[in-house]
């Protein structure tokens, strides 16, 4: 069980949803939620959206338990993956067109999961971050896809495939990243 706070002290902030305002949110289910009671889970999404361009920092002031091995934030958009445990605190830099779903917590209670993502879905488009030949495969192996991707950071629309599991390999010389993906 991992706890996750934002804000300090003993009164809490509360969260402003609104378009005008930058925040930091956990997406469930089409709703967002400021306070999230979860079961058993790897990884949780957390969104931000800023409010005007510029440097912002998320800070993990305190982890209340002792039996979690790992707490990473990923960061799907720069690829980067920050060990809380070890750095409590992030600094990036935000856009305003900056895609929501630009977060999200890794928990480990063993061994961490050392394997980095390159893509997640946003909005009916799968963000691919990282250069190379990227393949979209199907659940029985057939290669649907393949695009030259020469920016870090490109999407595909989810439009043209159907609900279901694929695999995402992305191709750059002698380096070769795979990830599941589910469309929904």
């Amino acid at each position: 069980r991992a706890i996750v706070r934002f804000g300090e002290g003993q009164q809490l902030p509360k969260f402003q949803l609104r378009e005008s305002s930058t925040k930091v949110y956990i997406p469930q289910d089409g709703e967002d939620y400021a306070i999230v009671s979860v079961g058993k889970v790897d990884e949780l999404p957390v969104n931000f959206k800023a409010n005007k361009n510029g440097e912002y920092t998320l800070t993990v002031s305190e982890t209340l338990n002792s039996q979690l091995s790992a707490l990473s934030l990923l960061d799907n958009l720069t690829g980067a993956r920050i060990d809380l445990l070890a750095t409590p605190s992030y600094t990036f830099n935000a856009l305003t067109t900056d895609y929501a779903s630009r977060f999200k917590l890794v928990f480990a209670t063993g061994d961490a999961d050392n394997s980095e993502d390159f893509a997640f879905i946003s909005n009916g488009n799968i963000i691919i971050n990282g250069e190379g030949t990227l393949q979209v495969i199907d659940a029985l192996g057939r290669i649907l896809l393949t695009q030259k991707n020469t920016t870090a950071n490109c999407k595909l629309s989810t439009a043209n495939y159907k609900p279901g599991v694929y695999v995402l390999r992305l191709i750059n010389g002698e380096d070769v990243k795979t990830q599941k993906i589910v469309i929904k």
